[in-house]
């Protein structure tokens, strides 16, 4: 990055996914992602973004060199911007969500290919790389884990060591490397290059 940039706030265009009623993950990363690079910084790794409570009313993105320490933070993530470390604090306004947007995971879950406790892909997807490591989780989870009745397996974290690219679509791997008890979980995360991070489950 060149020069400094001070703190600054952002608010995404948020849209519900298909039948979801909470602001998705992939979207969270995709807009924290174009509102660094509208606000001059690069996002690159490592990237720390948890999901701390589900958002479902319109978000407001606070961007800080330093640690946030509100009580109504419900997403958060840390990056790499050069030499810096950026914070990012989402947290839910009082306006409503209403806006939705289409969202079909098949497309992905039809070209996966489950062998023991990882998943592959046969080809490419063709969706944005975000979708394709979320819904392989996802559908990991469903494989190996199956939720009950009126539960879902829901990201609470990704861990990666780079941002997600292009070039991750159809070559991403994922695994289950640990369950503690029967609602929590972590999976490990290969593409080019080897390992790219974690991700965290939870089920509610």
């Amino acid at each position: 990055m060149t020069g400094k940039v001070p703190g600054f706030t952002f608010t995404p265009a948020a849209a519900f996914r298909g039948a979801r009623s909470y602001y998705h993950s992939t979207d969270l990363y995709e807009d924290i992602v174009s509102a660094a690079t509208q606000n001059g910084l690069t996002f690159e790794g490592p990237i720390d973004l948890r999901m701390r409570a589900p958002v479902v009313n319109q978000p407001v993105f606070l961007f800080a060199k330093e640690p946030h320490d509100r009580a109504d933070v419900s997403a958060s993530c840390c990056f790499g911007s050069g030499d810096d470390a950026w914070n990012v604090a989402v947290v839910q306004t009082d306006a409503p969500i209403r806006q939705k947007k289409p969202y079909d995971e098949a497309p992905i879950w039809n070209v996966c290919r489950l062998q023991d406790k990882t998943l592959s892909l046969s080809s490419k997807t063709g969706c944005r790389p975000i979708e394709v490591v979320t819904a392989m989780g996802v559908y990991l989870h469903r494989c190996l884990l199956p939720p009950g009745d009126k539960q879902r397996w829901y990201l609470a974290q990704f861990r990666l060591k780079r941002p997600l690219s292009d070039l991750d679509d159809g070559a991403l791997v994922v695994s289950m490397a640990r369950v503690v008890g029967r609602s929590t979980t972590t999976s490990d995360i290969k593409s080019v290059n080897g390992h790219l991070g974690e991700a965290v489950f939870i089920l509610k």
